[in-house]
């Protein structure tokens, strides 16, 4: 693994790459350390991930992707921005199944949150006074207040052990 890290002008810039057989990676990101509204500005390619390799399939699946964001972390329980994911594939059984270009954008104020979802496959508009990443806990806690649900027991996991060498 190959990490470079730096701090200028209040800017923190990491740059990282990885090869091997089972995965590759290179990513560039920055993040405004002393603003007001800190930024984030990423750039993650992955050209190939063996998740069965990886111990995160039972199956032979081959996965590539790119992630290139650039936020604002403003509002404070959210951010404004853009996140484009492209490039994207799964292979497995032979197949190849492309992955369509998704863009989300976030134009979003205290209060006042504007969501954005584009595909090929589809397009949906969140806007609303509550924020989009609290709403999973917000079903969570409706759907538990009516219906009991499953509790998991995340001791007996069942993915391989993992081991690292460096």
């Amino acid at each position: 693994i190959i990490l470079d890290l730096s701090i200028r002008d209040s800017v923190a810039t990491l740059i990282s790459n990885y090869q091997d057989d089972m995965l590759t990676w290179a990513l560039e990101g920055s993040y405004g350390i002393f603003k007001e509204y800190p930024d984030i500005k990423i750039n993650l390619d992955v050209p190939y991930a063996r998740l069965d390799e990886l111990g995160f399939s039972e199956s032979s699946l081959l996965v590539r992707t790119n992630i290139d964001a650039d936020l604002v972390l403003q509002p404070a329980d959210f951010f404004n921005g853009t996140i484009n994911i492209t490039n994207s594939a799964v292979a497995s059984a032979g197949e190849v199944f492309t992955l369509p270009r998704l863009t989300i954008r976030s134009t979003s104020t205290e209060n006042d949150y504007r969501l954005q979802l584009r595909s090929s496959l589809a397009e949906a508009d969140y806007t609303g006074n509550v924020s989009p990443a609290s709403i999973p806990g917000i079903l969570n806690r409706h759907f538990a207040r009516y219906y009991e649900l499953p509790t998991y027991n995340l001791e007996n996991d069942t993915l391989r052990e993992k081991y690292f060498d460096f």
